[in-house]
């Protein structure tokens, strides 16, 4: 009898665990993915402008570089974001170009970033980036679970 009630427990903490909040099907990541999307792209850069310079410790004159290059991307991003929304199907070779452009874009960025920060800072950045991307990627296999 022990062990039926202690599985139950276990399999209704499971089921509440799987389940989304109320009234949040995207769960709680995808929320708050919406509203920083509701921002403008120079509202994004700026806030992440600060949450490099808080991890980072990044100087007056790396903050006023980092802002130019946030804007940068975010503006890119925003073009991208609507491309991707118009619900257009792409041939293959659109799709290949399309993600050569982006990758282009992304070592420029990379390239940017090297020459604007120290080697410290830079090595942290790129930890973080790793962790960043690792953790998406188990988003996206929960999400699809």
């Amino acid at each position: 009898m022990k062990k039926v009630l202690i599985m139950g427990l276990l399999f209704l903490g499971a089921m509440a665990n799987a389940q989304p909040g109320p009234n949040d099907s995207k769960g709680h990541q995808g929320e708050r993915h919406e509203k920083m999307m509701d921002l403008t792209p120079q509202q994004r850069a700026e806030l992440k402008t600060k949450q490099m310079t808080l991890h980072l410790d990044l100087t007056t004159s790396q903050q006023e570089k980092i802002q130019k290059l946030n804007e940068s991307i975010e503006v890119k991003m925003d073009a991208f974001r609507k491309e991707c929304e118009n619900g257009k199907e792409l041939s293959q070779d659109e799709r290949f170009a399309m993600k050569s452009n982006w990758l282009d874009e992304k070592i420029h960025q990379k390239q940017q970033l090297k020459t604007i920060l120290t080697e410290d800072q830079f090595a942290k950045w790129e930890k973080q980036s790793k962790h960043r991307k690792s953790h998406d990627k188990q988003m996206q296999k929960r999400k699809g679970q």
